[in-house]
């Protein structure tokens, strides 16, 4: 697992270890400059190279927001220093306004099997109370050009949102099918470790959080 914790945006429900950081910053390539160096120092401990890696998986924050030529210097590193031969998976993940055809392809080429994006939901209000920023068009377009660089792509729907319905999320469910993907992960609201953001903004519409019922 190889951690890229720079967002140009921070969603509401986030609790992942991330802040805030656009391509081209320069704390980003003092982040990439670090993980090609660690990469680089585990490559040479036989504890951690004697038995070849089955899966690789970049997570964040947003690893989308590095640059091609940063994707290529960290996946050089990858296979400079490790045995590579025996994966079943490497898997990227991705935020929609992010991606291009240029990073799709250098991800491709240093390895990338599986393209993850989040896009949650298709609901405009909870992607409003999200902080989700990408319009479903963005969407649409990032899926269709991840689907000319890789064989399988997933993308995120979330459920148990403060007062969603059954039809809501049969509403998310089949345009997400609709959407064409290989795949679909669906995850739970972890409503306890969410920012304070979002539980203000279900006061604003009327609906008590979890933690205030506590």
């Amino acid at each position: 697992y190889l951690h890229i914790p720079f967002c140009d945006t921070i969603c509401t429900f986030c609790t992942l270890n991330r802040g805030l950081g656009s391509e081209g910053d320069d704390a980003v390539e003092q982040y990439v400059r670090a993980l090609v160096k660690e990469i680089t120092i585990k490559g040479q401990m036989d504890t951690l190279t004697a038995v070849p890696p089955r899966t690789i998986w970049f997570g964040g924050g947003t690893p989308s927001v590095l640059s091609a030529g940063q994707i290529r210097r960290i996946g050089r590193a990858l296979h400079d220093n490790f045995d590579l031969s025996q994966l079943d998976e490497w898997a990227v993940e991705m935020e929609v306004k992010s991606i291009t055809e240029e990073k799709a392809a250098a991800f491709r080429d240093i390895g990338v099997t599986k393209a993850r994006f989040g896009l949650q939901t298709f609901d405009p209000d909870y992607r409003r109370h999200f902080n989700i920023t990408a319009t479903l068009a963005q969407t649409y377009q990032a899926a269709e050009v991840l689907g000319r660089y890789f064989s399988y792509r997933s993308f995120d729907i979330l459920y148990g949102m403060h007062g969603e319905t059954i039809d809501v999320l049969a509403a998310d469910l089949r345009q997400a099918v609709e959407l064409g993907t290989e795949t679909i992960e669906t995850y739970p609201v972890n409503h306890l470790a969410t920012q304070g953001a979002l539980h203000a903004r279900y006061r604003e519409i009327g609906r008590a959080s979890c933690r205030e019922r506590v």
